[in-house]
């Protein structure tokens, strides 16, 4: 409340979260500044902090904010509320353990409901999840060069979340779900580097790095397999 009411432009606070139980580990909070469009584009390439736990300013920018409804993988319905969540403002981060997480057996996110079983599933989740990234995206940007640096984002985000469930499934189809979105399937890094600052632009290289690294790790299994 007072990290609200000390940064009046911000619509969201969160805390450190402390893990217990399974495991153990502390996640730091990371604030989430800037226009728009930056805020998105910094969740999308290095998803920090814990903001699916933050205390929200109540008012006309958050009235319709709700954890949305996605069939399939319940982890979209998550990525889009932290996209919600990032358009209407900025979030602060209070860097102190408030916010502490039993990590047990049968908890809602160890459940076999929460993490994908058949990457079929996962492909119906993203299809259904991406065209509203791709509102809100448009809904951040103010120009086309901004609309294009975020699709190139929300493109490599979807990606790199496919390729890591892939490996955990041990599934081996190695085709793009995003290339059956026209609008992601014609995003271009070339398009993406020349809009953003130095800084956006290292988070896309580890993006792109970390994709490059999870594919070579898959065709590795596949060759194995074989």
């Amino acid at each position: 409340m007072a990290a609200l009411r000390a940064t009046p432009e911000a619509t969201s606070a969160h805390c450190d979260l402390e893990e217990f139980g399974l495991v153990e580990k502390t996640e730091p909070a990371h604030p989430y500044a800037g226009p728009p469009l930056r805020r998105l584009i910094d969740f999308m390439m290095t998803r920090r902090g814990t903001t699916l736990r933050s205390l929200i300013r109540s008012g006309p920018g958050t009235r319709d904010l709700r954890f949305p409804r996605v069939p399939g993988d319940n982890q979209w319905a998550a990525y889009l509320f932290h996209l919600k969540l990032l358009v209407a403002g900025p979030a602060v981060a209070v860097r102190e353990r408030l916010y502490h997480r039993w990590q047990r057996a049968g908890s809602l996110t160890r459940s076999p409901g929460w993490n994908v079983a058949h990457v079929e599933s996962l492909r119906a989740s993203q299809l259904a999840a991406l065209p509203a990234c791709i509102h809100l995206i448009r809904e951040a940007a103010t120009t086309e060069a901004e609309y294009a640096l975020g699709l190139y984002g929300l493109r490599l985000f979807a990606v790199r979340f496919y390729r890591q469930q892939q490996i955990a499934a041990s599934d081996l189809d190695l085709s793009d779900p995003t290339m059956t979105i026209p609008e992601l399937a014609s995003a271009t890094r070339t398009e993406a580097l020349a809009t953003c600052d130095q800084e956006m632009a290292g988070w896309i290289h580890a993006t792109e790095a970390t994709i490059a690294s999870l594919e070579r790790q898959l065709d590795g299994q596949e060759t194995t397999e074989a």
